[in-house]
């Protein structure tokens, strides 16, 4: 069941902007195909609404996030562009929370990939937060680690038990962004680390389609302003920053998948004693609105073209050559050579 809700970042209810449709549920019959993605007038920040209940997602992550029978690699780090996404990530987070020993709890923590990539540089005292049986079930054959098989509102976790928390790419799947921030606040220790890593959306990079980003189970876009704003209305400061950008380089007319998206990446810290919440900031989305919609007609021209050389791939017989020579031009990584810059809060 759906229903309409207000902005979770400011509370407002009715002014709001009709961004964009997107469709699609993955075949699960209790999930609408219809997603309509909200963008709030008043703070800026960008979320499907109406949304589904909250049994619904948490039917859904529980039971059909995940295939059955995954194989997974006992190794962390991946090959390609997506293991150089877990290198920056780590190489960021790492550079502040440097005690090898911190309690570190892994929310949404999948098949335990990135906890698997924080032991191989020296962690230890790892544990995972994952609602999904079966990937609980995968991360427990591959690795030691402690993995709770709960969502983080049914966890039954003590407060103040851990020194660092990770979110990656899991804040925009919540119904309540702040409110799981403020569950998340309660599990670290005053002065603890939370790292939150999730899609740009002033930079995305679709190309792809559109309902590869914009998806029932997105439930809340950020820019990096919302992002913080979220943050600090759940109680953190905000440590260190970092923003990703869209490297297109490698992009072009064979390739057009060839490429990475923006990423926001935040740190922000329990304060040694608790205190009121510090005021958000609003932002333009008209700004918001004019590069989605940008971005938008970008895709259409780059899902023509997808589809095209899909059909000229698989003809009989320029089929092998053609795939050769997209090999060849899909031979360079995005993010190879991008670094991470001392992190400014």
């Amino acid at each position: 069941m759906i229903r309409n809700i207000p902005c979770r970042i400011c509370g407002e209810s009715k002014n709001f902007f009709n961004l964009i449709a997107a469709t699609g549920n993955r075949g699960v019959p209790f999930i609408s195909k219809e997603h309509k993605v909200a963008l709030c007038q008043n703070c800026g920040v960008c979320f499907l609404n109406p949304q589904h209940e909250d049994g619904d997602y948490k039917k859904y992550y529980e039971w059909h996030d995940r295939p059955v029978d995954r194989k997974v690699s006992p190794k962390g780090f991946r090959p390609g562009t997506r293991g150089e996404y877990d290198r920056l990530r780590l190489d960021f987070f790492t550079k502040i929370l440097k005690d090898k020993n911190a309690r570190i709890l892994d929310i949404g923590s999948g098949y335990g990939r990135f906890l698997k990539s924080l032991e191989e540089r020296g962690y230890r005292n790892l544990h995972g937060l994952e609602p999904n049986r079966e990937a609980v079930k995968v991360a427990e054959e591959n690795y030691g680690y402690k993995f709770y098989n709960a969502g983080l509102g049914d966890a039954s976790l003590p407060e103040k038990e851990f020194d660092a928390a990770t979110l990656i790419a899991v804040i925009e799947h919540f119904t309540d962004p702040v409110k799981a921030l403020r569950d998340m606040y309660k599990l670290l220790r005053p002065g603890g680390y939370l790292y939150v890593n999730t899609p740009n959306l002033e930079d995305v990079v679709l190309r792809q389609g559109i309902n590869k980003y914009f998806k029932f189970v997105h439930t809340f876009y950020f820019t990096e302003k919302s992002l913080k704003n979220a943050l600090k209305k759940a109680g953190f400061e905000i440590a260190g920053s970092y923003t990703l950008p869209a490297d297109r380089r490698f992009s072009n007319l064979l390739c057009p998948e060839n490429y990475s998206n923006s990423e926001l990446n935040i740190i922000a810290k329990r304060p040694l004693k608790d205190g009121a919440a510090l005021e958000i900031e609003k932002e333009d989305w008209k700004k918001i609105r004019d590069k989605v919609r940008s971005i938008w007609r970008k895709d259409k021209y780059y899902a023509l073209t997808g589809r095209l050389l899909s059909i000229w791939r698989h003809r009989k017989f320029i089929g092998y050559p053609a795939i050769l020579l997209k090999k060849k031009l899909c031979s360079k990584k995005p993010l190879t050579d991008f670094e991470i810059p001392e992190t400014t809060g």
